[in-house]
């Protein structure tokens, strides 16, 4: 057994081991904290840069499609113009001729514009993957959903399938 001075001389040895720890770890918490505080601070800034970027990445999309919905209308109206002038510019050459503008070159003529029109709404997609059983509406609705449109229409690979081939098949 310990004489009652010893005892407390190792019992103040340990008493100041102890605060010096407790100090240690006091000075090591504050560090952590500022860090914490700082990192906290450096992730809002982030998010803010990204929400910021985000924004600007909206405007450029509808920026974009607006000159995609002018270029369409611009098209489908030079499309109609010209279909219009075609029948105006038969019936003129008929009527100046002298001819009567009868039935058959008048379904002649429209049988030309029809044919013309649905040509120009033909639409290729290049690069669309090819895998076996694969439902090519859907994969087609599904890119056509993504820029804004939904037309009704029909999809079939151009070309035949060779065997062994990686080669992607473009959609009509």
């Amino acid at each position: 057994f310990m004489a009652p001075t010893v005892y407390k001389k190792h019992l103040a040895l340990r008493l100041v081991e102890a605060i010096d720890l407790v100090q240690r770890h006091e000075c090591q918490m504050a560090k952590m904290e500022e860090i914490i505080y700082f990192l906290k601070t450096e992730a809002l800034e982030d998010k803010d840069k990204l929400i910021r970027l985000q924004g600007q990445l909206l405007v450029q999309k509808d920026k974009e499609l607006e000159l995609f919905k002018t270029s369409v209308k611009k098209t489908v109206q030079t499309t109609v113009e010209s279909g219009i002038k075609s029948y105006s510019a038969a019936v003129q050459q008929n009527s100046a001729s002298g001819t009567v503008c009868n039935s058959n070159i008048l379904k002649k003529v429209m049988k030309s514009v029809a044919a013309e029109e649905d040509r120009s709404k033909n639409l290729i997609v290049f690069g669309l993957k090819e895998g076996e059983g694969e439902q090519l509406p859907a994969l087609v609705t599904a890119v056509l959903e993504e820029i804004g449109e939904k037309p009704h229409f029909e999809a079939t690979r151009v070309g035949r399938k060779r065997p062994g081939s990686t080669t992607i098949r473009p959609v009509k």
